[in-house]
């Protein structure tokens, strides 16, 4: 048992590590190295501390998030339980990328292992997913308008966003499948019983959706929809939450060009956040790694701003974003109920 949990680690630290390799191949591309460190360690501290703070109360409020999305499903929660959880999915989806069914893993056997409906979590989650797409277009559109204004909007660009917009729709339709077309939604929910026992088994859990789960739960998904069509006061404050962590996101990324000394406007500023979020989410590297930051640091160099300098705010803010929270996610991961009742069996 102990070297199975050893290859284990020792596979997790590897699958980090060739990541972090790859994040630095893509940076290499664009800059001389030795240019790139130099302007990384020339930072104001006091900026890139305040940067950090930002991050941190972007996840906290992250927490948040769900604890309102979930309670707008009728599944109970609390924050202090949700943070290591929150955490803890970044790291499980990164080094098990399934399409996110390896965190509806984690946050759905989390919220049976407190007793609640397993059904009701995997729609709380749904909805949360959804908020977080949906209060982003806006930032997205202006961005393309922006690019478009400057003559910096290419194909990619144009594909991305439709794959972004088409994604948020699936999302939506989804929702819907599960208020009024209850046939097609059981159909689905076998697909991603099956995706999730898979990513179940990664972790000496393959059976953590009991077969016949698909049927059982068709009606609790249906009635959770149901909920959420009913439970206005929490679809707004869920909304108004999506736009606040968006916003919060973005005044983190703008404190980077200030430590950096780099003057950046407000179109600028939108263009290189919201592409590089754009292909974070529809990219096919886990978490987007490489590639958000590298066409984030592409779309600031396209903009006017210095190469390097393009680079290690790009950089600096996936620090932040990304590899700050990945390895928190580690220390979190034993704190999560699921993983502490492994353990203790």
């Amino acid at each position: 048992m102990h070297a199975v949990k050893s290859r284990g680690r020792f596979r997790s630290w590897m699958i980090i590590l060739v990541l972090l390799a790859l994040t630095g191949l893509i940076a290499t591309r664009f800059a001389n190295l030795s240019a790139l460190f130099d302007t990384l360690g020339q930072g104001h501290l006091d900026w890139i501390l305040a940067g950090l703070i930002l991050h941190l109360i972007y996840f906290g409020l992250y927490a948040v998030l769900y604890q309102v999305g979930f309670n707008a499903v009728g599944v109970r929660s609390r924050f202090s339980e949700l943070v290591p959880v929150v955490f803890a999915s970044i790291f499980v989806n990164t080094i098990a990328p399934s399409g996110g069914a390896s965190s509806a893993a984690l946050f759905i056997d989390d919220s049976v292992q407190r007793g609640e409906s397993g059904s009701r979590t995997a729609v709380g989650m749904l909805l949360v997913l959804v908020v977080d797409l949906v209060t982003l277009l806006p930032i997205i559109l202006i961005g393309v308008f922006y690019l478009l204004k400057k003559n910096a909007l290419y194909v990619y660009d144009i594909i991305a966003v439709i794959f972004y917009i088409l994604f948020n729709v699936l999302m939506m339709a989804t929702i819907a499948l599960a208020r009024w077309r209850a046939g097609t939604l059981q159909q689905i929910l076998v697909w991603l019983q099956n995706q999730i026992n898979h990513v179940g088994g990664w972790f000496h859990r393959p059976q953590l959706l009991k077969p016949g789960w698909a049927e059982q739960n068709t009606h609790g998904f249906a009635e959770a929809a149901l909920s959420i069509f009913s439970n206005s006061r929490n679809i707004k404050l869920a909304v108004g939450l999506g736009f606040i962590l968006h916003l919060v996101n973005i005044l983190g990324l703008y404190v980077l060009f200030i430590a950096y000394d780099q003057a950046v406007n407000l179109g600028t500023l939108l263009a290189g956040y919201s592409m590089g979020i754009v292909f974070w989410v529809i990219g096919l590297l886990p978490q987007g790694i490489g590639v958000t930051e590298g066409m984030m640091a592409l779309v600031y160099t396209v903009l006017g701003i210095p190469r390097t300098k393009a680079i290690v705010i790009a950089l600096a803010f996936r620090g932040f974003n990304f590899w700050l929270p990945l390895l928190l996610g580690i220390l979190f991961l034993r704190k999560v109920r699921s993983f502490r009742v492994h353990v203790e069996e």
